[in-house]
C-alpha cells in the first residue's frame, strides 16, 4: 500500500490537492473533484488521455496552474491527449488546435498561428474575438497602398493594407485585437501619426491585477480595449469619458461576403 500512495501523492501534488489527501470525495469541491479525475486518469499511464472540458470546473486562480503541471507531466511520459475545450487558456497550451463550427473544421494549425491570424470570421468568434464588426468598401488607393472602408455602425472611415480581392461596393467583415486599439503612449517621444484614430465613449472598464480592459461606444458599436494599468491611468480612464484610440491598420483582418 505505501508503496502505490508515493506515486499517488506525487500526482495529487501535481494538481495542487496533496494537502487534501485524506479528505473523502464527498468533502472536496467541484473543482477539487475535477482536479482528482485528472490526477486518476494520469496515475493509468493511458496510450491517450481524451479529456472534456477538462477545465470547466477549475477557477481561474488554479486553471493554468493545474493544466501547465498536467501538459508537463504528459511530456514527461509521452502521453499524447486530446482535449474538446471552449476555454482558449487551454487551446493555447495545445501543440496543435483544430478549430470546429457545426461539426466542420474551420481552422487548424499551432495556437499561436491560429490565435494571431482567424482564417474566417467565425474562427475569430471562437478565438474569442470581441471586436468584430462589419465594414463597406469604398475605394483602393494605390499610391499609399491601402484599402478604405466605412465602419458603417461607427460612421467613420478606416485604412488597412491594401486588400484588391475586396471589391469596391461590398459589405465585409473585420476583426481588430483588443491589444491593438492604443491609448496614446505616455512619452511624447512615443508618439506616432494615428493611423486610424477613433472617438468614442467609454461605457465598460475592468481593472484586472496590471492590466485594464474597456469598451467604448463607437456610434451603434463597442470598441474593445486592453491597456495597461499605467497607462490608463495615465489618461484617466473612467466610466463615461470621450477619448481618442487608434486602431493599429495592420493588425485588422478582412474577410469578403460569399453571395
Amino acid at each position: 500500500m505505501r508503496a502505490q500512495q508515493a506515486p499517488a501523492r506525487e500526482l495529487l501534488a501535481a494538481v495542487g490537492l496533496v494537502r487534501q489527501a485524506d479528505l473523502r470525495p464527498a468533502q472536496l469541491s467541484g473543482g477539487q473533484q475535477q482536479r482528482v479525475a485528472l490526477a486518476r486518469a494520469l496515475a493509468r499511464r493511458p496510450k491517450i488521455l481524451l479529456l472534456d472540458e477538462p477545465t470547466s470546473a477549475l477557477d481561474a486562480s488554479t486553471r493554468d496552474e493545474v493544466m501547465a503541471e498536467l501538459v508537463s507531466r504528459m511530456h514527461k511520459l509521452s502521453i499524447p491527449a486530446l482535449a474538446a475545450t471552449h476555454d482558449a487558456h487551454l487551446a493555447a497550451m495545445a501543440d496543435w488546435m483544430v478549430l470546429l463550427d457545426g461539426r466542420r473544421v474551420v481552422q487548424q494549425g499551432r495556437p499561436r498561428d491560429v490565435f494571431a491570424g482567424p482564417a474566417t470570421i467565425q474562427a475569430a468568434a471562437l478565438l474569442g474575438y470581441r471586436n468584430r464588426f462589419t465594414a463597406t468598401v469604398l475605394k483602393h488607393e494605390p499610391q499609399c497602398n491601402c484599402t478604405v472602408l466605412r465602419w458603417d455602425a461607427a460612421a467613420i472611415s478606416l485604412r488597412v493594407p491594401m486588400q484588391p480581392q475586396l471589391a469596391p461596393g461590398g459589405v465585409i467583415d473585420w476583426v481588430v485585437p483588443a491589444d491593438d486599439v492604443r491609448l496614446p503612449p505616455i512619452k511624447e517621444q512615443e508618439l506616432r501619426p494615428s493611423e486610424n484614430p477613433v472617438l468614442g465613449r467609454v461605457e465598460h472598464l475592468m481593472v484586472r491585477g496590471a492590466n485594464t480592459t474597456a469598451a467604448m461606444r463607437c456610434g451603434d458599436a463597442l470598441l474593445w480595449m486592453h491597456a495597461p494599468y499605467r497607462l490608463a491611468d495615465h489618461h484617466g480612464l473612467a466610466l463615461g469619458q470621450e477619448l481618442t484610440v487608434d486602431i493599429r491598420a495592420g493588425h485588422v483582418q478582412c474577410w469578403g461576403r460569399e453571395g
